[in-house]
Order: structure tokens, then sequence, then C-alpha cells
């Protein structure tokens, strides 16, 4: 039996004990995203049984507002009326798990909404936060603690934060309701994976500029730089990052023999780094005449030092198939060799971030050693190789002038936006002229380039694929194969979509088609998908690699790919009218 107010042990086990657990069993570090997405899934609000939304959108937006005013006044009820009994609080934590929403109010509410002592607050928040197993629970635990804090509800707080999504975000509020958040941000940032860092790493350099300053300089040098990573790789180019002298210094000083140890994670932010001073963000910091030249070199040094090699073999040998540490190993490697160096006027060069951070490779558009579009474009990064160097005629200048995207925001650019460069010739030289599209009268940038060294170095830089992945080298090939055999994919009256390999996946080629056709105005049309497994090595095997496409040549030479690979897109209706079951 269960004594009163206890947790039944048939019930789910606490969130922030298994955050506890996933803590004490990775000390170091991100926290598995598995593990994490794992728990997320676990708590996701089911909207399932909820009816259709009918009316107007003005309607359904009023609807929205009084049903929201409607459950933010219960809740404060049901918390002023909580029993701070062991019972009454068991009854409230049931409540709120069964009846209340986790909406934005949640996060919201304020101290002069309750006309209750803090030490009733602080119980029902406790009890939320020991006991919680949903999405509401723990938002409105997170947020009552901190109408009433004490020491050491930072560190409680803060546990929350790798989880993502609205946890997150109530969490980061919470942190700041109570103030000095920012040792317990940039302990959120370091333990949450890679990609879903944003919030954290957002609220941190929107923290105070005294309260930002000390934090900056009372973090051991790893994290220090680490942050500054993380500030680079935000969406958009964070105010104030180009010509930062403090930065500078930070990745001056970490990339000084010995500030690193040769251990996995800190080469890996060493291979990070030493990209980003060479051909990204970090290149705009304020270094000192010669700083950034030194800055590279440093880096370039750890990661070619026999102790690197030795620590990322080890680390290899016992998990020989984790993706980060292979990419890793791969940036040893190049580590070793000189990059040739930087021509002046045009220069192009593709990065290829580590697995974890879900992003796509980027090709740098460099002038006389400064990158064009992180310079220029605030929103957003530099582009995809298949976009800027293959996507039509590439970089290639014609006296014709030519509408080129060469970075974008991470969302469609019709949506919003994307840098472009209008490229044409004009005798010995070419010029670009250069934009942000989501602008309404977007000032321009013109560049002029000699037209020689301008076009050998687009020549090199699209014949250039050593930055390839197997599966990317795959892909690549594959549609290479079927664009010069077009009868592979019209014998069975289908039309290649897509090739590619996703980052996140980088053991996996992907391909897509349609069937019967392209789409086109009202035409009915669906699309398959299918894959290949392509082992993430650090060295690529081009026979391996081309005897992956080979196969898939000759299948579609004699079968009917339709007939092995999965229905991914169309609709229901489009599927039923070309004769194939849609997917459950």
């Amino acid at each position: 039996m269960t004594a009163t107010g206890e947790r039944n042990a048939l019930d789910p086990e606490p969130i922030q004990s298994r955050l506890r657990a996933l803590l004490d069993h990775h000390p170091d570090g991100p926290l598995p995203d598995a593990a994490l997405r794992q728990i997320r899934t676990s708590i996701a609000p089911d909207h399932r049984s909820r009816p259709p939304s009918t009316g107007t959108l003005k309607e359904r937006a009023q609807r929205h507002e009084a049903e929201s005013a409607a459950a933010r006044a219960e809740l404060i009820e049901s918390i002023h009326a909580v029993d701070p009994t062991p019972e009454g609080l068991l009854e409230f934590g049931r409540h709120v798990r069964r009846n209340v929403e986790p909406s934005g109010f949640a996060s919201n509410m304020g101290a002069a909404e309750f006309a209750m002592a803090p030490g009733a607050i602080r119980a029902a928040a406790e009890h939320l936060l020991d006991t919680g197993t949903s999405l509401a629970e723990i938002c409105i635990g997170l947020n009552l603690l901190s109408l009433a804090p004490r020491d050491g509800d930072s560190e409680r707080i803060r546990i929350f934060i790798p989880l993502g999504r609205r946890i997150e975000g109530t969490a980061i509020k919470a942190l700041g309701r109570i103030g000095r958040a920012g040792p317990h941000l940039a302990w959120a940032a370091e333990r949450t994976p890679v990609y879903r860092r944003l919030g954290a790493v957002q609220a941190i350099w929107d923290l105070p500029e005294r309260e930002f300053s000390e934090l900056l300089y009372a973090l051991p040098v790893k994290q220090s730089a680490d942050l500054v990573q993380m500030f680079s790789a935000l969406d958009s180019r964070p105010e104030g990052l180009q010509g930062d002298r403090r930065f500078a210094r930070i990745l001056r000083d970490a990339a000084r023999p010995g500030a690193l140890e040769a251990e996995p994670e800190a080469l890996a932010l060493a291979a990070q780094l030493w990209d980003e001073v060479r051909y990204g963000r970090c290149a705009l910091l304020g270094f000192a005449p010669g700083e950034r030249e030194m800055t590279t070199a440093g880096f370039q040094a750890l990661l070619a030092s026999p102790e690197a090699s030795a620590s990322v073999d080890a680390a290899l040998a016992a998990t020989p198939e984790d993706p980060d540490l292979v990419w890793l190993r791969m940036r040893l490697n190049r580590a070793a060799h000189s990059d040739p160096p930087l021509p002046r006027g045009l220069a192009v060069r593709v990065s290829v971030p580590r697995p974890s951070i879900a992003t796509q490779a980027r090709t740098h558009l460099l002038l006389d050693g400064v990158p064009l579009v992180e310079a220029h474009f605030q929103r957003g990064h530099s582009g995809r190789p298949e976009t800027v160097l293959h996507d039509g005629r590439g970089l290639e200048a014609l006296a014709e002038p030519r509408d080129v995207k060469i970075g974008d925001t991470g969302c469609v650019e019709e949506c919003c936006g994307a840098f472009r460069a209008v490229i044409s010739r004009r005798g010995g030289l070419v010029e670009w002229e250069v934009r942000d599209t989501v602008l309404k009268d977007p000032p321009t940038t013109r560049l002029t380039f000699d037209a020689d060294q301008y076009d050998a170095e687009v020549v090199r830089a699209a014949a250039d694929f050593d930055w390839e992945w197997p599966a990317r080298r795959a892909a690549r090939l594959l549609r290479e194969r079927i664009g010069a055999e077009s009868e592979l994919m019209s014998r069975w009256e289908c039309e290649l979509a897509w090739t590619g390999s996703w980052s996140p996946d980088r053991s996996e080629m992907q391909y897509s088609f349609y069937y019967p056709k392209r789409p086109s105005g009202n035409d009915a049309y669906v699309q398959f998908s299918a894959a290949r497994d392509v082992p993430y090595v650090p060295e690529v095997d081009d026979g391996a690699v081309m005897a992956v496409v080979d196969r898939i040549i000759a299948d579609l030479r004699t079968t009917d790919p339709k007939s092995t690979a999965r229905l991914s897109g169309g609709s229901r209706e489009y599927a039923e009218a070309l004769g194939f079951p849609w997917p459950p």
C-alpha cells in the first residue's frame, strides 16, 4: 500500500528523478539527445481528443483568448486553494496533471497574483517539481519556485533546461526572476545537446552587460571559448559580435599551447573554432594584427599533435561508430596537412560541422581573407555547396547578369529571405552586387574581382569534393549517373527528385523520386523515398562508395523502384488516384 501523500509505485517516475539519473550517468558534456527525446515524448500533451477548430481566424483567436483567460483564473484559484499537507499536495499535483494545459500563462504568473505566504507557494512548487510527470506540473512548479526563491533553487531549476521546448523557456524565465543566472545558463548550455542550445545561449547573450562580462572572465578557458563558439553559431549574428575584443582574446588564449586538453570534447571545440576563426563569424572578432593567424595556427597545432591523435584513436576504439568522433578524426587528418594559402581576391572554402550540431556543410566566400556572407548578412549563414557551387552555373560569371543565392536563414527564401549576389562580367573584371532580399529597400554592396583569378578559384572550388563524407559522395555520384542516363527513371515513369545525406545521420544516403512526374499544376503525383547504408568513416573509400551507387543503378535497370521504395509524399487523394495505398 501507499502511505498518504506518497507517489504510487506504479506511477511514472518523476521527470526530475529521470534527469538527475541522466546527469549522474553522464557527468560531463551534453546529455544524450535520445534519452532527452524519450522524456519529452513521454510528457508531450495529447491533443488528439480536441474537437476541430471552427469559425473565422478572428473568431478562433477570440475564443482561444477567452479560454486561456478562464484557464489562467482557474489555475490561480486552484493554487490559492492548495492544502499544504502531504495529502493535499498530492491531490493538487493530480489536478494539475489531469486538468491543466501547459499554456504560456504557466511561466508568466507574478507574485502579485497570489495572496499566499511564501511557504505555501514553495510547498506547492517543490511538490510539483519533485513528483511531476507532466509538462504542466514542471512548468507551473518552475514558475512558482521562482516567486519564493531560496539558496540552491537555481540549481534545481537549471536541470530542466536541456529538455527544451516549453520547459526550457519556463526554466530560463525562472532563473531570470531569481537573478545571477549567468553561471547556471552556461552550465545548462554545456549540458544541452549542441543543436538545442539556442534558448540558453540567447539568454546568456541577453544578460545585463556587467553580469555577462563577469561570467566570461569567471569561466575556465574551455567554457568561455565554447561560449564564443555558441554565440557565433546563433541563427542571427548577435549585435556587437563583430569587432569584439573580449571574444578575440578568449580565443587567442584558448589557442595557446596547453590551454585546451587533448581530449575529445576539447579537441572538437578546437576543430570548430579552427574553421570559425578562418572562415566563419569568429574571423570578424576584434583581433589585433596577426592575432587571427596566430589563433588559427594554435588550434591547428593542437589538432595535429600526437597527443590529439592518440586520444581520439583511443576513444574511437571504444566507440567506433560515434559520428562526432569520426568527424573529429577527419578534422585531425586535415590539420596534419597545410591548407593552401588564401589567394588575394576571392577564395572559396567549405566547412563541415560536427554531426551533433545537425547543420549542413557551408560554403564560405572570402574576400581578401574576410568572410563575405558573415560580414554582410546578419540574419543567417553561408549557403550549402550544392546551392552555391553546383546549382545551375554555380558562381560562374557571364556577360549576362545572374542572381545567385549565397546565404540563407535556415528557412525557405519565400518566407525569410536570403542573401544573394548578382554576378556579371565586364571586360577583365567580375562584379558582384550583394543584398539581403527580405529588406524592402535593401542596401546593396558592390564588389569587383580580377576575372582571371576569380575564374580559376571558382573552377577549383567546384571541382573540390574533399570535404564530402562517404554517403554525401554516394549521393552526388548517384545524382550524376541518373542525370547522364535519364532512361533509368523514365522507363518506370519516374523522375528523380533529390539525393543527399543529412548531416545528423552521415551513415545513410537517401534519394527520392516522383511518379509519374515532378509536381506541376493540379496533376496527381506521389513521391517515394529510399535509403542505403554507407558507413561513416574517416577516410572516403571511393571504391566502396561507387559499389553502393552501382548496386542502385543495377536495380533501376531491372526493377521498378516504386516496388521497393516507401511512399513519402503527395496526398492520400493523389495516391489513391494513382493506385497506391496511403501509409498509415
